[in-house]
């Protein structure tokens, strides 16, 4: 298949797509593989874009962010999210999900069950 060039006004559409995914909290990484692109694709359209990129790795979360997203995860908990499904939803690591809810007193269900299921049966 041949390499197809962004230029014009396709890369600045590209460019400003890929900026608003990365401000609203998306990796590099994440994007790219949404978008199909490499990671070096999207991290020059992030700098076409007027993006300074964000220092590699997680960022610690200040307490009250950390706060507000421990009771987010445990609403969505209670409402049947499974660990592992927020831990993706927020890019972070099945661990930390697990550790916020804990902080918060959720009662983890057991592993492998549905909120409203028991262990083994038909989902």
């Amino acid at each position: 298949m041949p390499r197809t060039y962004l230029t014009g006004a396709a890369r600045d559409r590209v460019a400003a797509e890929v900026a608003a995914r990365y401000a609203a909290g998306e990796t590099i990484g994440l994007i790219a593989k949404r978008t199909g692109r490499s990671y070096g694709t999207t991290h020059s359209l992030l700098l076409h874009a007027g993006m300074k990129p964000r220092p590699r790795g997680h960022q610690r979360l200040d307490v009250q962010a950390r706060v507000e997203l421990a009771a987010h995860l445990a609403r969505r908990y209670e409402a049947g999210a499974t660990v592992q499904g927020l831990a993706a939803e927020m890019g972070r690591s099945y661990t930390l999900a697990r550790a916020l809810l804990l902080e918060v007193g959720v009662t983890m269900r057991p592993k492998g069950t549905l909120k409203g299921t028991k262990r083994g049966s038909a989902r």
